[in-house]
């Protein structure tokens, strides 16, 4: 009986000696923990960026737009109008303008 406790406690032992891990071993997994970390922290920041990129494109060409519909409101002075009907026809469109949404 001694003999087989003996056996099941040595079987028992070297299971659990095989289980446990070695100093060097918790250093390799930290090491490539903090490498993930950074990885991780470097993918953000250009994850980030490219998002932020995205939004100053995105707000550059919107601005494209309003200027482009905003000039539509007013008669360009380089077609040879005379420049006094210019600034009449451009203040009657303020006008309607001011009608329409005031």
């Amino acid at each position: 009986m001694k003999k087989i406790f003996l056996i099941g406690a040595l079987m028992g032992a070297g299971a659990f000696a095989a289980r446990s891990q070695t100093i060097v071993t918790m250093a390799e997994q930290l090491v490539e923990l903090k490498i993930f970390e950074q990885t991780t922290a470097n993918g953000y920041q250009l994850m980030g960026s490219g998002v932020d990129s995205i939004g100053r494109i995105t707000d550059a060409e919107y601005q494209l737009h309003l200027n482009y519909f905003g000039s539509l409101d007013s008669i360009n002075p380089n077609l040879g109008v005379d420049p006094s009907i210019i600034d009449e026809l451009n203040n009657l469109a303020l006008q309607i303008k001011k009608l329409l949404y005031d």
